[in-house]
């Protein structure tokens, strides 16, 4: 397929952010800037308008890599571990608690307030500027903008930071000796991964990581802090299947945690009743949270969902943001435990997971977090974020009465939602 030119790129830029301007006008909603206070995400946009959000980026992307010339492009990619050096470094450090919202401070007195060195700091800090991360208004003196702002206001976002930059790059770094350890079969078992080469131990990571506190805390913030990342919103799983066509039942979340998609779904529909499952650690605080208004209809339940689902014949089983975690044989194990308690004809599963597009039949800016996902899974455990035939091979294989009828990807989801009919 041939490339765009620079200059046709620059027009794509121009009307995209042209459409963009307009919409956010015509709708009298706050334009993106990089002033304190400026909004942190896109409020729920048109199809039409976040199309041109997307081709933005897209643009955008593409200009800078021709715009810096290929290999210049290639280098300081390599080299943007610095970049994930001095941020892990100022968020340790906690710098953005030291620096005040609505007013400048020098390098002095940051460095005093957070008991380190003023040189490092600065050199650090002006690297993070750099990314467009605080800003200095004048010489020797730090402030906040929109985006360093994230690091002083949200507990979880310092804890993705934490988790990816300190626990899972070095990880990242054993890729290459895992599979020279394993080949094809890397990844095949949950003990056979980077994971596993880079803390030279045997366990799969999810037992490991339990028995570390400090790291399972991190683990926590950052899946938070991931989860209120753009399309992870549960009012978008909402939209990807008829929930007012079911009518009346009962609804089982297996792996549910807090309840959140069960809570949500049951303020929507109050024809159904919810069961939200989950292990001993989790249940309990879950209750205690459970709005009142829908206490009668969200119950909680103790489950392992390595054993045989005790819930019979509901309506509707949900996994949702489960089976990326785990590798086809033991995904396959999951499914299996739920197939008894399914009604024939009457009862479906709904897997809520990434579906990987095939390359080049959607933006950029769409693909791009699954690929990133993909690989994420790959290093810590083995898993996958499935393209649509691996997931029929996967529901359509574990038995033949099982059946993919439907992936739906609602606009500006990360996750797709696959309805599995069992007759």
């Amino acid at each position: 397929m041939k490339s765009k030119s620079l200059q046709e790129l620059a027009d794509s830029i121009s009307a995209s952010a042209k459409t963009l301007t307009d919409y956010l006008t015509s709708n009298n909603l706050a334009q993106p800037t990089f002033e304190v206070g400026a909004p942190q995400a896109w409020p729920e946009l048109p199809l039409d308008v976040m199309k041109a959000r997307s081709e933005l980026c897209d643009a955008s992307k593409l200009m800078n890599i021709l715009g810096q010339g290929n290999r210049t492009y290639l280098t300081w990619m390599v080299y943007s571990q610095a970049d994930y050096g001095a941020l892990q470094w100022l968020s340790h450090f906690n710098i953005a608690d030291h620096i005040p919202l609505d007013k400048v401070i020098s390098y002095a007195d940051v460095a005093k307030c957070a008991n380190v060195d003023e040189a490092h700091l600065r050199r650090l800090a002006r690297n993070a500027i750099a990314n467009n991360i605080f800003c200095e208004p004048r010489p020797g003196h730090l402030a906040h903008n929109s985006v360093s702002t994230l690091l002083r206001s949200e507990e979880q976002f310092r804890d993705l930071i934490a988790f990816i930059l300190e626990d899972n790059l070095p990880w990242t770094a054993k890729l290459s000796s895992a599979y020279e350890r394993w080949g094809k079969e890397m990844g095949s078992r949950m003990n056979m991964t980077a994971v596993n080469v880079a803390e030279d131990m045997e366990e799969d990571v999810f037992s490991w990581m339990a028995r570390d506190q400090e790291l399972m805390t991190r683990f926590a913030g950052m899946m938070r802090a991931h989860m209120e990342t753009e399309g992870h919103g549960v009012e978008l799983f909402v939209k990807g299947f008829d929930w007012e066509g079911v009518g009346g039942g009962t609804v089982v979340d297996v792996g549910g945690g807090f309840g959140h998609i069960s809570i949500t779904l049951a303020k929507e529909f109050p024809k159904l009743s919810f069961v939200v499952q989950d292990l001993p650690s989790v249940i309990p605080e879950a209750e205690v949270q459970c709005p009142a208004d829908v206490k009668d209809r969200v119950s909680f339940q103790v489950h392992d969902f390595w054993h045989e689902n005790p819930v019979k014949d509901a309506e509707i089983y949900i996994l949702k943001s489960v089976l990326h975690d785990w590798n086809d044989v033991d995904s396959t194990k999951l499914i299996k435990n739920i197939l008894p308690a399914m009604k024939p004809g009457v009862s479906k599963l709904l897997i809520v997971d990434g579906v990987v597009p095939d390359p080049g039949t959607c933006s950029l800016h769409d693909e791009k977090p699954l690929r990133t996902m993909d690989i994420l899974m790959m290093i810590n455990c083995g898993a996958v974020e499935r393209e649509t035939d691996g997931w029929k091979r996967l529901v359509e294989g574990v038995d033949d009465r099982l059946k993919v009828k439907n992936i739906i990807r609602p606009p500006g989801a990360l996750n797709s939602v696959i309805e599995v009919t069992f007759s």
